[in-house]
């Protein structure tokens, strides 16, 4: 890492968003997208380096630290993306298919990479999906429709199949 990131202030931020895209123009390596503006934004919280090498490393980026986004495939951009708001150790992280651009083991591992945050963080991820596959991750599910709440289901002490055969029947009632 060739930048010095220990004590950047980044701010007392509760809510993010994982956003990819946010760095397609391309003004900004990686490791700058991560840390970029997050003084500005807010004030209060420091960036930890050994936090910020665990993230990277979880999230397998640490090799795109000094690439373009042109240089990144979307898949890695979306991973970019969610480090960048997991820097800012919120409490709520708000995620629009955050495995759209990823392949199948890839989105494997983001969704217990995020199920692990949640759990171990006390992190809520509230998550906008289509995939019954990345819904079972979650510990309860809401069914919208038309902008209304058509099913709610909680995963409780099922196990992760069942769960899954739960959220894909009722996909398959609506």
């Amino acid at each position: 890492m060739s930048k010095n990131i220990v004590g950047l202030d980044i701010g007392n931020r509760n809510i993010c968003a994982a956003i990819s895209g946010e760095n397609e123009n391309g003004e900004f390596e990686v490791l700058d997208f991560v840390v970029k503006d997050l003084q500005g934004v807010s004030k209060g919280k420091i960036i930890d380096e050994e936090d910020f090498k665990q993230i990277i490393k979880d999230l397998e980026i640490d090799d795109l630290l000094d690439k373009y986004p042109f240089e990144c495939s979307g898949g890695q951009s979306q991973r970019v993306a969610v480090a960048r708001t997991l820097v800012m150790h919120p409490k709520i992280i708000f995620a629009d298919e955050p495995t759209g651009n990823l392949d199948g083991v890839r989105s494997k591992q983001l969704m217990q990479y995020l199920e692990k945050v949640n759990r171990e963080k006390n992190i809520t991820v509230i998550m906008v999906t289509h995939d019954p596959l990345d819904a079972a991750y979650s510990s309860q599910m809401y069914y919208i429709e038309d902008g209304k709440i058509k099913d709610h289901l909680l995963k409780k002490d099922d196990s992760f199949d069942t769960y899954f055969n739960k959220i894909v029947k009722i996909s398959m009632e609506l």
